[in-house]
């Protein structure tokens, strides 16, 4: 049972990968180019979640990191369940967004930037950050890795990611960001 428990959770991973980076192509085509050089950083960054997965799929498959011997035996039940809901929090959001998605560390506003509201938007204004933290913490889980509590710090990077990003949408939706931002949470309903 728990070999397809972590299938399933590696499944997940290849589903948010590519997932991710077909609607990325897509929405590729109607944003500016960023002004932004290449620069290791922005490779880096854009590498560190596809990496994270890839090295959590490897600890399933292998050894994990920390290994976290008297675990519970439901922590895999509840990995599996944690990393498909984050799976489903990361589509929908991203889908909800549409072409109005844009890498997080290029930090840039579309020409016809709409600001979206609705849906999993209208509960909290981060949801992806949210969908893929599930899915790290859930794949540890999975793994039997006691590295599963070191990824509530990812809450804190994307906290800190989002308000980066909260600052330019102010300067560019103004009032109506301000008043969004007054009725939702940032990264956890009704918490954060």
């Amino acid at each position: 049972m728990l070999n397809i428990i972590k299938g399933l959770t590696i499944l997940c991973f290849v589903i948010q990968y590519i997932y991710w980076y077909v609607s990325a192509w897509k929405t590729e085509q109607s944003k500016p180019k960023s002004k932004a050089k290449i620069s290791l950083s922005s490779i880096m960054r854009s590498l560190i979640l596809p990496l994270l997965q890839v090295c959590i799929s490897i600890q399933m498959v292998k050894q994990p990191i920390l290994y976290f011997p008297y675990a519970p035996v439901f922590l895999p039940f509840v990995g599996l369940l944690l990393t498909v809901t984050g799976l489903y929090i990361c589509i929908i959001a991203r889908k909800t967004l549409g072409d109005n998605w844009t890498n997080a560390y290029e930090y840039q506003v579309k020409p016809r930037h709409e600001l979206i509201t609705s849906g999993i938007y209208s509960v909290i204004r981060h949801p992806i950050y949210l969908g893929l933290t599930l899915m790290l913490i859930g794949g540890e889980m999975v793994a039997g890795s006691l590295l599963f509590i070191s990824f509530f710090a990812f809450f804190l990077v994307f906290y800190v990611q989002g308000k980066r990003e909260e600052k330019l949408f102010l300067s560019h939706f103004g009032k109506r960001y301000a008043e969004y931002m007054n009725r939702t949470k940032m990264l956890i309903p009704q918490v954060l």
